[in-house]
């Protein structure tokens, strides 16, 4: 019989092959991943709705198939989780939001029932961002979510919590990205992820997406896999890309699969950058992208330089885009709930006329290296809502490239996970708070307008401040 130290660890490929030959039952499979989240919660706060009762069954199940000799799926018997943007059925999927809280959701989406179709098992749903807008995984719901490797810090977002239960020991989990959602946790906490092309698979799991449109279609979110080993990525994509014969809501071209194994690498004509000229990677990850393009070149492929695209300017692109409606979608989906902490300035921003907009869009990220305020430290390591903000304020809270004592900022080359809601950045005059700058660069009293950001304004109401780890209004169940 297999323990929980034999079990945690194994990727989805092994479990299921260990499954279909008999060595491991699906049933002391599903229950070592149900201990292993269980002693991780409150550590963690990870998995926010558990559906270890119907996991337990459906293993039973399962082993029940394999031992009447039914034909097995590539996932038979294993244990996933899933992202709580997704529609599962016998759950609710709220994003977050208060509003939504109760409504349990009839059946699963496209991509859920392809996944169950495969044999796996779904034990439960992971914590998001509010809306889904964000690099934590926080919202007043269900509370906020902890990197496995520090609990000081944030496993990312949208996707923290799938990416803490999978670095703590969950094989496979599915995720979702509009705008680094599954690529900001993989990195957080140490594991893999893929984006997979715009509407390569549909959207359809996923309810209230027209808050994701924000009147425009430049930029498509989508649905994919998070696992601790790329071997589990393939799996997981041979078994949710298309082609798919239900109707769909959302459009998905008719283009098959390959795989990599569909693929002749000495075809290939491969570009190559180890820095964007923005933002300058540390050395490790650029010895990785130069490690894995001499690995190319060895398997015949073409491997040229070519320079960057302008990162300044696509990320410019990028808020241009996400704000062309003014926020009004984003207002609407959240509905009577209010906004959390991360949230807000994005809202703030969106709602500015265009023109300001651009302005701080265009102060935020210079026109040149080194002449924006993303370029000097602790900017670096804002989120992109934290541009959005009172000029008069910025001026006074970013220096120019060197201060008046004649120092510089010092330059960090790479992004540690984020500390919730706290120092992001040191300089010479000590810590910097995220939460500090991000009230600094709220938007300023405009004339004729009431109210405004002032962070020294009498009369400020003072909301309770919650502790790491702990729960929303939601609850957890565990």
């Amino acid at each position: 019989m297999a323990d929980q130290v034999t079990v945690i660890g194994q990727s989805a490929g092994q479990l299921a092959a260990g499954i279909r030959a008999g060595a491991l039952s699906s049933v002391e499979v599903v229950a070592a991943h149900i201990d292993q989240i269980e002693a991780q919660h409150e550590r963690l706060h990870a998995m926010v709705l558990p559906l270890f009762e119907q996991a337990r069954e459906a293993a039973k199940a399962a082993d029940e198939a394999r031992a009447a000799g039914a034909e097995l799926g590539p996932l038979h018997g294993v244990p996933i989780t899933i992202k709580a943007q997704f529609l599962v059925a016998g759950s609710e999927t709220t994003m977050g939001l208060l509003h939504r809280q109760g409504g349990i959701d009839p059946a699963d989406g496209p991509l859920i029932a392809r996944l169950r179709r495969a044999g796996a098992i779904i034990v439960g749903k992971s914590n998001i961002m509010q809306m889904l807008l964000g690099y934590e995984s926080d919202n007043p719901l269900y509370g906020r979510s902890n990197n496995p490797w520090n609990t000081a810090r944030t496993p990312g977002g949208s996707s923290g919590g799938e990416g803490a239960l999978i670095a703590t020991g969950m094989p496979l989990g599915m995720g979702g990205d509009f705008g680094g959602s599954i690529r900001i946790p993989a990195h957080f906490c140490g594991i893999h992820g893929l984006k997979p092309t715009a509407r390569r698979l549909p959207n359809d799991d996923t309810p209230v997406m027209d808050f994701f449109e924000m009147g425009q279609q430049a930029i498509i979110p989508q649905p994919g896999p998070m696992a601790r080993t790329v071997d589990d990525l393939v799996l997981a994509m041979s078994i949710l890309a298309g082609p798919y014969d239900e109707p769909l809501l959302d459009r998905v071209p008719p283009v098959p699969w390959a795989g990599p194994e569909g693929i002749d690498v000495s075809s290939l004509r491969i570009g190559v950058f180890d820095d964007n000229g923005f933002f300058r990677p540390s050395p490790a990850v650029r010895r990785a992208v130069r490690e894995a393009a001499g690995h190319l070149a060895d398997l015949g492929a073409s491997v040229v330089e070519f320079p960057a695209p302008d990162a300044r300017a696509a990320l410019g692109l990028f808020l241009d885009i996400v704000t062309a409606d003014g926020g009004r979608a984003t207002k609407r989906a959240l509905g009577p709930d209010a906004a959390n902490h991360l949230l807000k300035p994005i809202q703030q921003g969106a709602a500015m006329p265009r023109p300001m907009r651009m302005l701080l869009i265009v102060r935020a990220i210079g026109t040149e290296p080194g002449h924006g305020i993303l370029d000097r430290q602790p900017w670096r390591h804002l989120p992109v809502a934290a541009v959005f903000g009172s000029g008069k304020r910025l001026r006074r809270l970013s220096p120019g490239p060197a201060r008046r004592d004649g120092r510089r900022w010092r330059r960090c080359p790479a992004v540690p996970a984020f500390r919730h809601r706290g120092a992001i950045a040191r300089h010479d005059d000590g810590a910097v708070r995220r939460r500090q700058l991000c009230r600094a660069v709220q938007p300023h009293r405009l004339p004729g307008r009431r109210g405004g950001g002032d962070p020294g304004a009498a009369g400020r109401r003072k909301r309770p401040r919650r502790q790491p780890g702990q729960g929303g209004a939601g609850g957890t169940g565990l």
